[in-house]
């Protein structure tokens, strides 16, 4: 019964901690259309992205989000002022792997008016992923459209504490394992010593 108790109370503190903390996703995008080279290419996008579903409803939007990485670039409240900039303009992620966004991360560079230099990657998954590079006297653009071929996977990363609360569980139900085996072991030789004691006092009437 006390083991019972303890799972019970181990299982509802898992489920406090993991509705709680904030959730790790991992992603990765590809199968991409390289429309400049009219080919399919091997490129692959990974990112992750962390969040807290508050409202509960198996949804988490932009305003619950706390990271958003893409190529190791952290997206979400980043810097909005030269050299570097980035954004993430839309997001919803419904937990049945329904992965939507939008995002950029721009690069800046000038040493005088005349000599500068100008990056943008835009993301998005209505579309794919966009490549744009301006200096003076020069601009340059090319992409990755998405296809029916385009697969965007998305896989949760496990918390630290439910690990640590699943191993908790596990060294109690170690300990109490042994006090379990010997109470009924004890329960054993009682009944075998009771049922002798009658089979001697059968004897005697006898």
């Amino acid at each position: 019964m006390l083991m019972k108790s303890i799972c019970g109370v181990l299982l509802a503190a898992s489920a406090t901690l993991a509705q709680a903390a904030p959730a790790r996703w991992d992603f990765s995008w590809g199968g991409f259309y390289d429309y400049m080279q009219n080919r399919f290419v091997d490129v692959l996008v990974r990112g992750s992205f962390e969040g807290v579903d508050a409202d509960g409803n198996r949804i988490l939007e932009k305003s619950e989000l706390s990271s958003f990485r893409i190529g190791g670039y952290e997206l979400l409240g980043c810097t909005t002022s030269a050299p570097a900039t980035c954004g993430v303009s839309s997001f919803s992620f419904d937990f049945s792997a329904d992965l939507r966004f939008t995002a950029n991360h721009i690069s800046y560079w000038a040493n005088s008016p005349s000599d500068w230099y100008w990056s943008e990657v835009r993301y998005g998954t209505g579309g794919g992923v966009d490549y744009i590079t301006r200096a003076q006297q020069y601009y340059d653009e090319w992409g990755l459209a998405t296809t029916a071929q385009t697969v965007l996977t998305v896989a949760a990363v496990p918390e630290p504490n439910i690990y640590g609360m699943l191993a908790g569980g596990l060294l109690l139900m170690g300990l109490l394992a042994p006090r379990a085996s010997w109470r009924a072991q004890r329960s054993k030789h009682l009944v075998s010593a009771s049922g002798r004691c009658d089979q001697g006092f059968n004897l005697r009437g006898q």
